[in-house]
């Protein structure tokens, strides 16, 4: 039989599994549902199924606390009035070459993102439990989830912002001859003037030019040494061959840059008509960018190794199983069972249970070739011990309470490189750097009030303190313990606090008295996130959970 009276407690799992307190973390989505249920077990000999739907949603994270601002949307972490170096370190040596071919400082610059996201997660955990004994019950939860990051992004919305785009040498074989055909023609100069120069040594008139050229040697040995350093830089930047076709960007045509690169090439074509007495011997010029990146050129390049090495910077969703959960609850004392204190008028009642819980690393992990992705599970086995409060007085006041340690073990077998803040782009050899999930530390509580037989409500209320992930020092190059921003998940450790309420209702205690045929829970939570450290969701969370017992053999 069914305890009576259980259900009242049974009606505070309202609380129950409830909370989502850490989904900013892409790669542990289904990590923070848990499965948290009030102090009972399922009875001896019954079947006890959960089924439940939660749908979790984000579009922003909390701030630094010294910001002033108390939450970033989540599209700001691709908006930029000024998308360079910064964020794509891997850009930094075009911008370094691009300054030699100038002869002045270069500020490398994308131009201007502006993006807008929202995540999504929808959980569906089915649980199976067995009341092995009256004490003891087992159990089995398998999630099904699904994750969904949609982001809308505008790059250079004026066509004006930027001062680089697209490399044409990298899809046109006409640039790439120009570019091929400059590199060619400062090279030829230089061997020309290299050989005029050994020859006048060798035969002070073995040239009508020798004169001014042994006059001015110096000259003659820097400027050659400036076109060679111009050479490598341009081929750098601009191409040479199908095997060495440039850097991914090149500067805008017209552009500062652009007009200081074809100056310093007509003031080389000077200086060497002016020491070999020649016509023009550099005439070709760079095949400048057509015009600024846009919104499908940006995708393009981040889906470049050299860049970033991206699946691509677009909307995303990810379908699969979360983390299988294997658990043994133990009723350590229950008071709800003792007819003749439970049958006092306003007695005050206590039962505890500890639960144990193994988890699978059955989910999927965030991809770190998409920043956007949201994974399904954890990445590794994880060990959960919870210990469950219910307490009632009056027949109509409770509380509900949980204390949770989760302690992940053993490295995922992938993960993103930590990098600098500033820097949301990864480069793309960050699948090498396999990381141990921080512990979670959790408690909850929930005052309730049962406003019917039937019908209870409850107040909820939950603290959760995440720790850092730890990196493998060898794969990721000293970085052991390392606690840095990567993929849009917060790496460094974190306190979140959220609150929200709950209804339930329950044919249970009419059951126990033979006055309805099917015994059932049907809850209904809200839980909104309302504070956390930086980068961790500010989320909503809504759940509906149904429980039915079954007798063995009816299953």
């Amino acid at each position: 039989m069914i305890r009576k009276r259980a259900v009242r407690t049974l009606l505070g799992t309202a609380l129950i599994p409830l909370l989502v307190a850490a989904l900013p973390r892409a790669a542990r989505a289904q990590a923070d549902l848990g499965h948290l249920d009030d102090a009972t077990v399922a009875p001896r000999g019954r079947f006890r199924v959960q089924i439940s739907s939660a749908w979790t949603r984000f579009d922003s994270r909390f701030a630094p606390a010294d910001s002033t601002k108390r939450t970033i949307p989540l599209g700001a972490e691709y908006s930029f009035d000024s998308l360079g170096v910064v964020q794509l370190p891997a850009l930094a040596p075009t911008q370094s070459a691009i300054s030699s071919l100038t002869g002045s400082p270069f500020h490398l610059t994308l131009g201007h993102t502006a993006a807008a996201a929202d995540a999504r997660i929808s959980v569906t955990p089915i649980s199976v439990e067995y009341g092995l004994t009256r004490r003891l019950t087992i159990g089995v939860m398998l999630p099904l989830v699904r994750t969904r990051t949609v982001i809308s992004l505008r790059v250079n919305p004026l066509g004006t912002e930027g001062n680089v785009g697209v490399n044409p040498a990298k899809v046109n074989r006409n640039a790439l001859a120009s570019d091929s055909m400059v590199v060619a023609q400062l090279v030829n100069a230089g061997a020309t003037l290299a050989s005029t120069l050994q020859a006048c040594q060798a035969n002070a008139t073995a040239n009508a030019n020798c004169p001014t050229i042994l006059q001015r040697q110096g000259d003659v040995t820097a400027l050659l040494q400036s076109t060679s350093s111009f050479a490598t830089a341009f081929g750098a930047v601009y191409g040479t061959n199908t095997q060495s076709s440039g850097a991914p960007v090149v500067p805008v045509a017209g552009s500062a840059a652009d007009q200081l690169i074809r100056t310093r090439l007509t003031s080389y074509d000077s200086s060497y008509q002016a020491f070999l007495n020649s016509g023009a011997l550099i005439t070709a010029a760079p095949a400048a960018a057509g015009g600024v990146v846009g919104t499908q050129d940006l995708g393009t390049l981040l889906q470049n190794p050299a860049v970033a090495g991206f699946d691509s910077l677009k909307s995303t969703m990810m379908i699969s199983t979360g983390d299988v959960e294997l658990s043994a609850k133990l009723q350590l004392f229950d008071d709800f069972t003792d007819s003749v204190k439970a049958s006092r008028p306003g007695a005050f009642l206590a039962r505890a249970t500890f639960t144990g819980t193994l988890r699978l690393p059955t989910g999927q992990l965030a991809t770190p070739t998409n920043p956007l992705v949201i994974g399904t599970g954890l990445g590794t086995m994880a060990a959960d011990g919870r210990l469950a409060w219910d307490v009632q007085t009056g027949g109509r006041v409770g509380l509900a309470a949980a204390a949770e340690y989760l302690l992940p073990f053993g490295k995922t077998k992938s993960g993103a490189l930590p990098i600098g803040d500033g820097a949301p782009f990864p480069p793309s050899t960050s699948g090498i750097y396999p990381y141990t999930p921080g512990a979670v530390v959790r408690v909850e509580v929930a005052p309730r009030f049962m406003v019917a037989s039937r019908l209870g409500v409850s107040a909820l209320y939950d603290f959760m303190h995440v720790a850092a992930n730890t990196y493998a020092s060898a794969a990721a190059g000293n970085l052991a313990g390392a606690v840095a921003t990567l993929d849009g998940v917060t790496s460094a450790a974190g306190t979140q606090q959220a609150a929200g309420f709950a209804l339930t209702y329950s044919t249970v205690p009419e059951y126990d008295r033979g006055k309805v045929t099917f015994p059932v829970d049907i809850s209904f939570t809200h839980l909104e996130a309302l504070s956390g450290a930086a980068r961790m969701a500010k989320y909503w969370r809504d759940q509906i959970s149904v429980r039915f017992y079954f007798r063995r053999g009816a299953l």
